[in-house]
């Protein structure tokens, strides 16, 4: 079953969602080591967020994660960005839903070809206006619109508590001091590594 952890990030000017889709075989624990290693490496306590890392501790994630995206088998990295400025008003009224198309369009990539296929979104879960809950929403989605038979599993985690989680976090939070504040040193080591597609712009 692969598994796609999915992380959101909202602010002024922009809304996205960046997560990874990780082979069935344990290759998640990678990405997990190197955030386990940032950890002991700066005797860091408690959870350590993506804007509180400096410059040089980001491109030392991202250094290593290179090195873990060049071994097989292959783990994706997709980050869609939204420019909220030329969303219309009336859409902007709930990002939830915002949210919850976002979503939509990565499984839909992601999951296309699998029998089964776990989403593992952070805890800021959304509800579509039909008041079922995204992970049904999602598996609407593939049945119907698509005519599929995957079968999607949805297991929520808490960042804290998740390393996978964490690392998302860290590449979602490289594109996003680039939409919001210009950086470009981070965000261009990003590029090597994430797909990045963008909504209105």
């Amino acid at each position: 079953m692969e598994a796609f952890t999915a992380v959101q990030e909202r602010r002024v000017k922009s809304i996205s969602l960046s997560g990874a889709a990780f082979p069935s075989d344990g290759t998640s624990q990678a990405s997990a080591c190197i955030i386990a290693k940032m950890y002991a490496r700066y005797g860091w306590k408690g959870e350590k967020k993506a804007r509180s890392y400096s410059i040089a501790q980001k491109l030392e994630v991202l250094s290593e994660a290179s090195r873990m995206l060049k071994m097989p088998p292959e783990i994706k990295i997709d980050c869609i960005v939204v420019n909220k400025q030329n969303v219309q008003p009336h859409i902007r009224l709930d990002p939830n839903k915002f949210y919850n198309y976002m979503c939509k369009l990565v499984i839909e990539d992601h999951a296309r070809h699998l029998p089964d296929f776990q989403f593992m979104p952070d805890k800021r879960s959304s509800k579509v206006e039909s008041g079922n809950s995204l992970s049904d929403y999602l598996q609407t989605v593939l049945w119907f619109d698509l005519g599929l038979k995957t079968k999607l599993t949805n297991n929520p985690e808490e960042s804290h508590r998740d390393y996978n989680l964490q690392f998302v976090d860290c590449m979602a939070n490289a594109i996003r001091t680039h939409f919001e504040d210009g950086e470009n040193i981070v965000y261009q080591e990003a590029l090597r590594h994430i797909r990045i597609r963008r909504l209105f712009f």
